[in-house]
């Protein structure tokens, strides 16, 4: 029971974050509210405090979430002894490609200001 109960707390907490990531892009920083990720994730309010505390902790935990995801890929990448150093190369280059199109360098500097 405890271990369902997480994994529904954990996939609640990955639709808010993605949620926040999407206000995030079109509204900015200054724009973005918890009412409105909970309205856009389709939550209660207080989902947003159980799992972040605050706008600020959300903001962090999807910083943290987004870095954790590009880690994870260039690890992979830069651990594969399959792949030379060319093909590593193109790959890095696709992914930059890939970081733009996400909103990922958007985020970023949005937490910067």
């Amino acid at each position: 029971m405890t271990l369902v109960k997480s994994k529904k707390a954990q996939e609640t907490k990955l639709h808010i974050l993605e949620a926040a990531k999407r206000a995030l892009l079109e509204k900015g920083y200054a724009g973005l509210t918890t009412r409105g990720v909970a309205a856009m994730a389709q939550v209660p309010m207080s989902q947003i405090q159980y799992h972040f505390g605050s706008k600020e902790g959300m903001m962090l935990a999807l910083f943290a979430h987004m870095n954790s995801q590009l880690l994870q890929r260039q690890s992979a990448m830069f651990s594969d002894q399959t792949l030379s150093l060319s093909q590593k190369w193109d790959l890095a280059c696709d992914y930059l490609d890939d970081n733009l199109a996400s909103g990922y360098v958007r985020v970023l500097q949005e937490l910067w200001v």
